[in-house]
């Protein structure tokens, strides 16, 4: 694994949560009504933005099957940010937009992370390119669950890199089949 790559990719990573976080913290403050998910047109245009940089750090943009690989690990996290929508109904100043930017930081985050070890995986020829298209819901969770332990150790410790490759690791550990 290069650690320039994970650097470089879990820094593209952390920038676009961020917008993303600016983003729905700013609708969510600035917009009068409380529309429920009213942020998730641009939450999906930077997960996507964020999933084209990714790739092309990995000399991966063409990619078949990204767009919707993307989509479904962006789904499978959508309880969550359903969770902050209804949070957001707590009448507290800043209560809602506040737990909707934590909520889309997260995300966001956890989907580039996702990205990033299948993107590790691939160029270490640990899994085949088809594979994202045949991804399976425990792959998924499994995916989801290691960043979220990446996220940890990059909070408690501070290296991403070393927690991606850890991550990495974990997963192969899986015994996940690699598809032809």
């Amino acid at each position: 694994m290069s650690s320039q790559e994970v650097k470089k990719a879990l820094d593209h990573a952390l920038t676009f949560a961020t917008v993303g976080a600016g983003t729905s913290f700013s609708m969510k403050a600035f917009i009068p009504l409380p529309i429920p998910v009213v942020d998730a047109l641009p939450q999906t245009v930077i997960v996507k933005m964020m999933s084209d940089q990714l790739a092309s750090v990995y000399g991966l943009r063409s990619l078949r099957g990204l767009t919707i690989f993307t989509a479904k690990i962006v789904g499978a996290t959508g309880g969550v940010k359903l969770a902050s929508e209804v949070a957001g109904l707590i009448p507290l100043p800043m209560a809602g937009p506040g737990t909707s930017a934590v909520t889309s930081f997260t995300l966001q985050l956890s989907v580039g992370i996702v990205l990033i070890i299948i993107f590790e995986l691939l160029r270490e020829n640990s899994i085949q390119e088809n594979y994202i298209g045949s991804i399976t819901f425990d792959d998924m969770g499994v995916l989801l669950g290691l960043a979220t332990e990446v996220i940890a150790e990059i909070i408690q410790i501070g290296d991403g890199v070393e927690a991606i490759n850890t991550a990495v690791g974990k997963f192969k550990a899986q015994n996940v089949p690699v598809y032809q």
